[in-house]
């Protein structure tokens, strides 16, 4: 569409957002949407921020880029994108809600086995060939996934029903499903070692800086992940292979020395930063950027 026409249209939705809230301007827009009301500056707001969370390939962004005042990315990919476009764009990475601080061990379940947890959706590019292949390999150890298996809000299509349906069949899975935000930390807390294996051919700049991260990093917990750009050189925070052929190997030598790759020293430096990068201190981080 024209973009004098979704200006048009965009201008006539957002005088009736503030007739419907009862409200005649807003102090800050802060949008992390590119495909809904770009022109920013019809909103006639004092600070105007855009903050893709995701990574969008768009000529939407191109336009919400250059109206926003500041931009913020969660990783360094998608900031180099956005640069030629607007001089104020700043990578503040993910947040952390405090929530994931709190130690109490709120679930009922509990064994003497070793669990390996797997946190996100099941139906996207996750490398299930080497996923199965740790799995049969370890029938000792429980291998815990949270998550919707099936179609979401995120994802619509049920692209991996086969490898779900496989995944379910072994002795040592177990597939909770979803869970609400406040009971998640007591579960991730419970788990002794935490997966991220997207497919080799997922998009680099899909899986640069995964939400998740910061999640598993609250326990302490080693992390053994598909490579990362975002996190090269992270002093023991993650443990990344290049080559997903390597994760195997990898694991072995993990659980082999897990007292170690778990040990106290390693995990509050996983503890700390993520400390280092909850919600309050993202926002006090940009208000530092506005007063700049």
């Amino acid at each position: 569409m024209n973009s004098f026409f979704r200006d048009y249209f965009n201008s006539i939705l957002i005088k009736k957002i503030k007739k419907f809230i009862e409200i005649q301007e807003f102090d800050i827009i802060w949008s992390f949407d590119p495909f809904r009301l770009q022109n920013l500056s019809l909103f006639k707001s004092p600070i105007l921020i855009y903050h893709p969370a995701d990574v969008h390939y768009t000529f939407l962004e191109k336009e919400i880029a250059s109206y926003a005042h500041l931009i913020l990315t969660t990783c360094e990919f998608v900031k180099k994108e956005l640069e030629p476009y607007n001089k104020n764009v700043y990578n503040i990475g993910h947040g952390v809600s405090d929530n994931f601080f709190k130690k109490e061990l709120l679930t009922t379940y509990s064994t003497k086995k070793l669990k390996v947890c797997m946190l996100g959706n099941l139906q996207r590019k996750i490398d299930y060939p080497i996923l199965f292949t740790l799995i049969d390999n370890h029938p000792d150890i429980e291998f815990h996934f949270i998550g919707p298996s099936t179609s979401s809000n995120l994802i619509k299509k049920t692209s991996y029903s086969s490898e779900v349906k496989l995944l379910e069949s072994f002795s040592n899975t177990y597939l909770h499903g979803s869970i609400m935000q406040e009971q998640l930390p007591s579960w991730l807390n419970k788990m002794n070692l935490f997966l991220i294996l997207y497919s080799e051919d997922e998009n680099p700049a899909s899986q640069a800086n995964p939400h998740k991260i910061l999640e598993y990093l609250s326990t302490g917990k080693v992390i053994l992940s598909s490579w990362m750009e975002e996190y090269v050189g992270n002093n023991g925070l993650i443990e990344m292979e290049r080559n997903n052929i390597d994760i195997i190997t990898k694991f072995k030598e993990i659980l082999s020395d897990l007292a170690f790759y778990n040990s106290s020293t390693l995990q509050r430096r996983r503890i700390k930063y993520a400390q280092e990068n909850t919600y309050k201190k993202k926002i006090k981080e940009i208000e530092g950027l506005l007063d700049s």
